[in-house]
């Protein structure tokens, strides 16, 4: 990968590395680099200003919550047989379910400042990271419920607000497809814990969001992921005349 067109500051190569380590099985390496790189952008727990560094920590603050959630579901070793997890007993519990959300929002704030920033994600590279860091956190959204929690038990329902900002965030950045996977998302979520049973809250969202889509070219939609012929279906799952 080319790191001429990297933001100032930003390591090109972190996201290779960390998934490496992960899949060696080396936790304690992915956290301790992870821990290394915080420590020079998330100052005083304050979020950083510039694109790179906000770079850095959606890439740092993402993938930290989702290896605490992997880890955290019970005792794991590394490629050498190290330790490199924990049981969590049930004291533990709900304070690793909210580092882990905490961890999510903190990715989902970083990205939503990089995107506001004028004319950061017109430098390819952040564009190149953000999207798959921003659609691997799609990912575990929409496996939340399948997911193992801490000590191998369920984890509770996801909060509906981290589906509702990554669905603005992706929609933003014209990845239209994890858009709609996340927009299903909300939806389910807001049914299941009764605060928009019947849908109208999120099929008013989804009415603007396929308009809006409609209003683009074949091309921009194909990029985007979401071809123009899927849209009619999509109209229907929300009762909402194309």
């Amino acid at each position: 990968m080319p790191t001429s067109s990297a933001p100032l500051g930003f390591k090109p190569d972190l996201p290779s590395e960390l998934t490496a380590l992960r899949l060696q099985g080396d936790y304690n390496a992915a956290f301790a680099r992870i821990d290394r790189e915080l420590s020079a952008v998330f100052v005083d727990h304050s979020l950083p200003e510039r694109p790179a560094d906000l770079l850095m920590m959606v890439v740092l603050a993402g993938r930290k919550a989702s290896l605490l959630r992997e880890i955290s579901g019970g005792e794991m070793v590394d490629a050498e047989g190290n330790h490199a997890g924990w049981a969590v007993g049930e004291d533990q519990r709900e304070e690793v379910v909210q580092q882990v959300l905490g961890w999510y929002q903190l990715a989902l704030a970083s990205s939503g400042r990089l995107i506001g920033t004028a004319g950061s994600l017109e430098v390819g590279l952040s564009r190149e990271i953000l999207i798959p860091e921003l659609s691997a956190l799609r990912q575990d959204f929409l496996g939340w419920e399948n997911q193992p929690g801490p000590g191998g038990q369920a984890l509770p329902p996801l909060p509906v607000q981290l589906p509702q900002i990554l669905f603005s965030q992706l929609w933003s950045i014209g990845y239209f497809s994890g858009a709609e996977d996340l927009l299903f998302l909300v939806r389910d979520l807001l049914a299941d814990d009764g605060a928009d049973p019947a849908g109208h809250g999120t099929r008013d969202v989804a009415r603007q969001f396929y308009a809006q889509l409609q209003g683009l070219s074949d091309a921009q939609l194909e990029a985007g992921g979401l071809p123009r012929s899927e849209l009619a279906a999509a109209l229907a799952e929300f009762g909402i005349e194309g």
